[in-house]
């Protein structure tokens, strides 16, 4: 399914799912029934040691396979030309298998994850991109154009969210692109380290609506998520958002390195 923007006020669809959560090939609810560990590197080490996404071709799950990422390839240096983006933060990065294949001419591109062994598989592939070890909620971030966080705040507390946009926005950066389901019709808080699809314009985020998106073409789940879309958003425009129920997430001590 080719990508395709969608302008103010128009949105995929509503599926008929019921609770989505559930349709994924892990347990959302993996972390709140048996974690010990309120650590945030150990609980993302644990998901990428053991495959725990389930991904059939990257440990980053199966959205980070070349089938779920064919339309993102082909419009993301789109966006980036757009809106004269001239420096990316890729956070996280993933093992950058599908990123590899994105045109970033012209954009000084710098990845990141919490993951060490992440940093150290991407920096072994020698392709000229920068890599490095930082924490999204915690770690002095660069001042870069864009942070591009896909994937990520869907496995983030409300709180954990909140602090990770309070960090975005010290570091100075201009735009955000991230992960949102612009037809999930409410909020449901979970532990960091599981996961549910998020609105990022319901409460208690409240972002105003984005000033461009990309809708994947997802077909996970039998396409029950053809509303999983990248929103990009002015940093400066977003609201300081109030934590909402789960209480927060001790960060891990990384500090970027």
């Amino acid at each position: 399914m080719a990508t395709a923007r969608v302008e103010d006020g128009d949105r995929a669809e509503r599926p008929d799912a019921g609770n989505r959560r559930q349709a994924v090939p892990f347990d959302p609810d993996h972390f709140a029934r048996t974690s010990q560990s309120t650590d945030h590197l150990e609980r993302f080490q644990t998901i990428y040691r053991t495959n725990f996404w389930a991904g059939p071709t990257s440990r980053s799950g199966a959205g980070a396979g070349a089938d779920q990422t064919m339309s993102l390839r082909a419009e993301l240096p789109k966006l980036f030309r757009r809106w004269a983006i001239g420096s990316l933060l890729d956070l996280p990065c993933g093992d950058g298998s599908w990123m590899a294949a994105v045109d970033l001419e012209g954009v000084d591109y710098l990845g990141a994850d919490l993951v060490p062994e992440l940093v150290d598989l991407n920096r072994a592939r020698r392709d000229g991109r920068r890599y490095q070890q930082l924490d999204l909620v915690t770690s002095a971030l660069p001042s870069v154009d864009l942070i591009f966080c896909r994937d990520c705040l869907v496995h983030f507390s409300a709180a954990d969210i909140c602090a990770a946009v309070d960090n975005v926005r010290r570091a100075g950066i201009r735009y955000l692109l991230t992960t949102t389901f612009p037809s999930e019709p409410s909020h449901v808080d979970i532990v960091t380290g599981d996961w549910r699809p998020l609105n990022l314009e319901r409460a208690p985020f409240d972002f105003p609506p984005p000033v461009d998106r990309i809708v994947e073409g997802c077909t996970e789940a039998g396409g029950l998520f053809p509303d999983k879309s990248l929103g990009l958003w002015r940093v400066a425009d977003l609201p300081k958002p109030v934590a909402a129920s789960a209480e927060r997430t001790p960060p891990s001590t990384l500090r970027g390195t």
